[in-house]
């Protein structure tokens, strides 16, 4: 990995290695048990100004955009190129896994009334009005996508807000394919579109007309 981490040295200044440990846990009567069943060396790397990184282990390459987001062209065309370096330094593995991963935050101005979630989002917790104002939750939903043949992963939750008098809600989409997948770059390309595409029509499914017009 030392090498091919060098490969991105031009792209991505910044370097770091970290070790990630798999843990295997063992419940019986006897109580709880752990061992260290792997151990992989990775590297992240990181542009100059530290919004573009990528994560590199012998397993996989993870490549994440910081906000501000330049937008999907320009995350794509770097994904091309960085995915085009990573096959000529890696030895050939079957790809088990494509997946992307959106991370959406909705700021919302506070107001003089509780902020319900309902007035943002079609997908929130339903409670007891008796409960009074929810200042925390926390929502997971999953299915699968039958048009991509994909897993759609979809995690919801009230943040606090980097913006000051602020609320703000996360909704974290994750689509991935593990069965079928795509193992030559145009039909890779072909499906990341698709999951594209398909993240799109889901987030204007989660959220209301007063969640768009903050985004004007």
């Amino acid at each position: 990995m030392v090498k091919i981490s060098k490969s991105f040295k031009k792209h991505y200044p910044g370097l770091g290695k970290f070790t990630a440990y798999e843990m295997l846990f063992n419940v019986d009567d006897k109580g709880v048990s752990s061992q260290v069943k792997d151990k992989v060396d990775s590297y992240k790397l990181a542009s100059n100004d530290q919004q573009e990184i990528i994560l590199l282990s012998p397993r996989s390459i993870v490549i994440s955009q910081i906000a501000p987001y330049p937008g999907w062209d320009n995350f794509f065309t770097r994904f091309e190129r960085d995915w085009g370096i990573f096959k000529k330094k890696h030895k050939y593995s079957e790809i088990s896994r494509i997946g992307v991963r959106f991370i959406n935050r909705i700021d919302i101005p506070k107001s003089d009334h509780a902020t319900e979630e309902s007035e943002f989002l079609t997908i929130f917790p339903q409670y007891p009005s008796e409960f009074g104002p929810c200042n925390k939750y926390g929502l997971s939903i999953s299915f699968l996508i039958n048009d991509i043949n994909c897993n759609f992963s979809l995690n919801s939750s009230v943040i606090s807000s980097p913006i000051i008098n602020h609320i703000s809600i996360l909704l974290d989409i994750d689509i991935s394919r593990e069965k079928e997948v795509p193992q030559n770059d145009k039909e890779i390309f072909v499906l990341l579109q698709k999951i594209r595409d398909e993240k799109n029509k889901m987030f204007e499914l989660c959220i209301t007309d007063k969640s768009r017009r903050l985004f004007q």
